[in-house]
């Protein structure tokens, strides 16, 4: 499974992304954005807010809400 977090800076306004590639390397990059970075697991497109996609084969990538996400991690 993997997975692509993407943020976007309120300091400087650019878009960032990572990637994970199992659940543990997902919660562990979520921990880290959230605790050191100070960023939101939101499912709106603002500042700051971490966006997560699931990457489902030969289709695409599912945009997951924060509920699926934690869900996703336990």
């Amino acid at each position: 499974m993997k997975y692509e977090l993407i943020w976007r800076s309120s300091k400087n306004n650019v878009i960032y992304s990572s990637y994970a590639k199992n659940k543990k390397d997902l919660k562990e990059r979520l921990e880290y954005l959230v605790n050191v970075k100070g960023l939101k697991l939101n499912d709106e497109d603002r500042l700051d807010n971490i966006q997560v996609s699931k990457r489902i084969a030969k289709i695409g990538w599912l945009i997951l809400t924060s509920k699926e996400v934690i869900k996703e991690m336990s």
